[in-house]
C-alpha cells in the first residue's frame, strides 16, 4: 500500500505555499464576486493566501480552517491584515445563517470531512452562513479520476481492492489515519441541489488532466514536450465534458 499512500497524502494536504492568491486573477472566481465592501468566507483556508488576496480587494474576510498547523501558518500570513482568523471546522461553522455575501471554499475541505454525510453536513452548513442569492465557489477531487490513475498503477490484488472500495463507497484512504469522501462531479451536484443550492458553473480545473497520466520518466521533457502538453491541456478545458476525468473539479453553487 506504499504506492498509495506516498501518491495521495499530497492531495490530502492541500495546495501549501504556492504565492499569493489573487481572486480577480482567477476566471471562475472572479465571475462571481460581489461588490466592495463584502463579507467573506474562507471556509478551510489552509495556508491563508486567499484570504489575503481578499483582504487586498477591499473586501471583510473570515477565515476558517481545523487544522492547528495551517492556522498557525495563516496566522502568520495574515497578522495585521484586519481578516478575522477562526480555528473552526465547516461542518459546524459558528456563525449565525445568512452572514456572508460570498463563500470560498478551495483545495478538497468538503472532501476531508471523511464520509458522504459529513461532506453533505458542511455542505448545508456553507449553505446556511451564506445569504440569499450569495455563491459558494470551490473545488473537489474527482472519483473518477483516482479510479483511472489508481487502475493505471494497480500492481496487485490489493490494489485492485482499493479500487473496487472507492468505486463502491467513494471512500479514499490517503493516509492510515484519515479519509476522504470523493464525489464523482453528477453526485456532488445533485447532493448541493437537495441543500438548497443552485448550479452555475460546473468545469475542470486547469492544468490537472492530461499531465497527471504521464509516466513518471516523461515529467522532466524538452520545451516542445511541454508545449505540446499544454496544447493537449487547453483543448481539454475548452471541452466541459473533460472534468469527468480531470483530478479536481471546480463549481459554482447559487444559494437559491
Amino acid at each position: 500500500m506504499g504506492w498509495r499512500s506516498r501518491e495521495y497524502a499530497v492531495e490530502y494536504s492541500g495546495q501549501k505555499g504556492r504565492g499569493r492568491k489573487d481572486p480577480n486573477q482567477d476566471a471562475l472566481i472572479s465571475k462571481f464576486l460581489p461588490f466592495v465592501p463584502s463579507l467573506v468566507l474562507d471556509a478551510g483556508g489552509g495556508d491563508g493566501r486567499w484570504s489575503l488576496g481578499f483582504r487586498e480587494l477591499g473586501y471583510e474576510v473570515c477565515f476558517v480552517d481545523f487544522n492547528v498547523h495551517m492556522v498557525r501558518m495563516a496566522h502568520g500570513i495574515l497578522q495585521h491584515t484586519g481578516v478575522n482568523v477562526v480555528m473552526a471546522d465547516i461542518r459546524f461553522l459558528p456563525f449565525r445563517n445568512e452572514v456572508f455575501d460570498f463563500v470560498l471554499c478551495e483545495a478538497n475541505p468538503i472532501s476531508q470531512c471523511g464520509s458522504k454525510g459529513e461532506s453533505v453536513r458542511a455542505v448545508t452548513n456553507l449553505f446556511n452562513v451564506l445569504k440569499k442569492g450569495a455563491v459558494l465557489v470551490g473545488s473537489l477531487s474527482n472519483r473518477y479520476f483516482w479510479l483511472i490513475k489508481m487502475l493505471t498503477e494497480a500492481k496487485d490484488e490489493t490494489n485492485l481492492e482499493e479500487v473496487s472500495e472507492l468505486l463502491d463507497t467513494g471512500i479514499l484512504k490517503p493516509k492510515s489515519d484519515a479519509q476522504m469522501y470523493l464525489f464523482t462531479p453528477n453526485e456532488f451536484v445533485d447532493n448541493a441541489k437537495k441543500v438548497g443550492f443552485n448550479r452555475l458553473e460546473l468545469i475542470p480545473y486547469p492544468g490537472f488532466i492530461a499531465s497527471e497520466f504521464l509516466a513518471k520518466n516523461l515529467s522532466c521533457q524538452s520545451p516542445i514536450f511541454s508545449k505540446k502538453l499544454n496544447e493537449i491541456e487547453n483543448k481539454l478545458l475548452k471541452d466541459k465534458q473533460s472534468l469527468y476525468f480531470s483530478r479536481r473539479f471546480r463549481f459554482a453553487m447559487k444559494k437559491g
